[in-house]
């Protein structure tokens, strides 16, 4: 059973934006990360699938919801989730939290995987590893 991936972070100065703030696109690359992890819990990644299946395993859909400014030198972490698995996609949420607790932001993004150019089911192979998720149909 595989269950949430989470990693710690400091806010790098390469992150900030004029703004003095963390970029918006940032959080996305962390997310990314997150995702990634949660594969590798599974024994997999965004490799496995194009070699093993011919599949690409892509985003179709983003969402971001900004709740407080993360800021250079600032720790926490990033909590990644699988919460549904469909017929052709798959749905994570993420959260990006202070230490504190302060929520940063939090997301989901919706995944699919593609053949030709063309959304394919969810690969056996996913469903195995990952459907223990009590959302997943």
């Amino acid at each position: 059973m595989t269950g949430p991936h989470r990693f710690d972070l400091a806010v790098r100065s390469s992150e900030i934006d004029g703004y003095g703030h963390v970029n918006n696109a940032v959080y996305q690359q962390w997310f990314e990360e997150g995702r990634e992890g949660f594969l590798r819990l599974g024994g997999r990644d965004y490799d496995w699938y194009p070699a093993k299946l011919g599949l690409l395993f892509v985003v179709a859909r983003v969402e971001l919801d900004f709740r407080a400014a993360a800021r250079r030198g600032e720790r926490g972490s990033v909590t990644t989730a699988l919460v549904r698995i469909g017929e052709k996609s798959v749905t994570f949420a993420h959260r990006a939290v202070r230490d504190d607790g302060m929520l940063w932001v939090e997301g989901r993004t919706v995944m699919c995987w593609s053949k030709d150019g063309r959304a394919v089911r969810v690969p056996d192979d996913f469903r195995s590893l990952f459907a223990t998720t009590p959302s997943s149909d």
